[in-house]
């Protein structure tokens, strides 16, 4: 799958793929969700659900990153400013999951389109933030924020075996990540 639709075959698993048996093949991962939730809808959704699950899915992902406070340098304003921004998506998203109900995840005891799109997201999070910076706690920001229904949302997918078999061993997320952060701020990393 990787070859016909990667242009690097030898590159990790960056693009998630979904080939069909007719040689049917979708590249990256909201196009393929959209793809399957239209063959194969969860019936037991309301218009209501699928909405929500999709703007879910659509607004809520990309803000659960560390990318910006790990740009910045530790100490400073700019990482001041990432980790405020960083806590006020947190609390956005908290607000977003008790409108759905209590969980585990956004609608129950269900994972959805709506974990699919974030868990990689989720999953990051919880590895490189602490692995990078351990002196900025995610698990205190939470608890100081209140923020139960994500705590228990975040735990609910990250622990969904799913989830775990499909992230790498949690050093090898963290230097590819701490790698990558020197390479965006046009430095080498330590060896």
């Amino acid at each position: 799958m990787h070859r016909r639709a990667m242009s690097d075959p030898d590159a990790r698993g960056v693009v998630p793929v979904l080939e069909g048996d007719d040689g049917f093949v979708l590249a990256e991962s909201m196009v393929i969700l959209d793809y399957l939730e239209d063959i194969a809808p969860v019936e037991s959704q309301t218009a209501e659900q699928r909405g929500r699950m999709r703007l879910f899915a659509a607004l809520f992902p990309g803000r659960l990153s560390s990318f910006p406070i790990l740009k910045a340098d530790p100490g400073s304003d700019e990482e001041a400013a990432a980790v405020a921004k960083l806590r006020a998506d947190l609390r956005l998203i908290n607000t977003f999951l008790l409108q759905t109900g209590p969980g585990p995840f956004l609608f129950g005891d269900a994972f959805s389109y709506a974990e699919c799109a974030a868990a990689p997201f989720v999953q990051r999070l919880r590895v490189v933030l602490p692995g990078l910076r351990p002196e900025l706690d995610l698990k205190v920001w939470v608890r100081e924020d209140g923020l139960d229904r994500l705590d228990v949302w975040m735990d609910a997918v990250v622990t969904r075996p799913s989830c775990v078999n499909s992230l790498p061993p949690p050093q090898e997320v963290v230097e590819s990540y701490g790698a990558m952060v020197e390479r965006m701020k046009g430095t080498k990393p330590s060896p």
